[in-house]
């Protein structure tokens, strides 16, 4: 499907689904999820990407012997915004931005959990200054 404003207002989830998925045409990885809420449903802007060295998976056969199958790489997928907060222009502009970090190797979902890390290390630095400052008391420059 191409995501268009347009088809995007017409999405509905299917009868009896609490979750659904549609996947761009134009841009690879590009997802518009879709949950069911008490309120309604909610509807989230993902990207999906390989990430990793390829792996040869391995079924087994009704005989109990393993085949080799294809290679593949792990898959992951970040959320990075909410629809409508988030608009498709928007939306198309960050996933053609995530496609090609991922094809230079970049993981994104990687760099927001190493974001989130620092910001919170960052919180937890200002916090202690400040509970040093209020025990030392208020006089010195913080």
């Amino acid at each position: 499907m191409k995501f268009t404003v347009d088809e995007i207002k017409k999405l509905k989830l299917p009868a009896g689904k609490d979750d659904h998925t549609e996947y761009s045409d134009d841009v690879p990885g590009w997802l518009f999820r879709m949950r069911r809420t008490k309120k309604g449903a909610n509807c989230y802007w993902q990207f999906e990407y390989a990430v990793g060295e390829a792996r040869q998976t391995e079924t087994v056969d009704e005989v109990g012997e393993t085949k080799k199958g294809r290679k593949r790489r792990a898959r992951r997928k970040l959320t990075y915004g909410r629809y409508p907060a988030m608009g498709v222009p928007q939306a198309r502009e960050k996933a053609e931005k995530l496609h090609a970090e991922t094809m230079l190797g970049a993981d994104p979902q990687q760099m927001k959990e190493q974001n989130q890390r620092r910001a919170a290390d960052t919180f937890e630095a200002c916090v202690k200054r400040y509970l040093a400052w209020l025990k030392g008391g208020r006089h010195e420059a913080a």
